[in-house]
């Protein structure tokens, strides 16, 4: 059930992005411009970008699902990213370098930190999600 609410979660972001192609009339499609698409590119509104932004919606699900249940499991939250992937309640390919998730305990929560759109840690587009 909850992959399938992943799922129309990311076809929800995904489907209303049409990419570099805006419709002129019925049937016809004009080729946006370098201006239009240096300002798509800019505000993130490329197919790219919704990409990463249904990625990103995905990840922080699933890490959510996992704190959930190690609370539940051991009255307490994890320290680790790490921690969730041993007890078997989150994918291990999530500490892949590529995801660049970083985690920590502070003042009780649990505080994920992952990559943006630029692909580079510690960077202003980067998320933060506290669990």
């Amino acid at each position: 059930m909850k992959a399938l609410m992943i799922l129309l979660a990311a076809a929800l972001v995904l489907g209303p992005i049409s990419g570099c192609f805006k419709k002129e009339k019925e049937g016809k499609e004009k080729k946006k411009g370098a201006l239009d698409q240096a300002t798509d590119y800019a505000v993130g509104k490329t197919q790219t970008d919704a990409f990463k932004r249904a990625e990103a919606a995905i990840i922080q699900i699933a890490i959510q699902n996992a704190v959930e249940n190690y609370v539940v499991y051991h009255g307490t939250k994890p320290i680790a990213l790490k921690q969730l992937v041993d007890q078997g309640l989150l994918n291990k390919k999530y500490l892949e370098k590529k995801y660049g998730l970083q985690s920590e305990l502070v003042n009780g929560k649990f505080v994920v930190r992952g990559i943006g759109r630029d692909g580079k840690p510690d960077t202003g587009d980067d998320w933060v999600k506290e669990y």
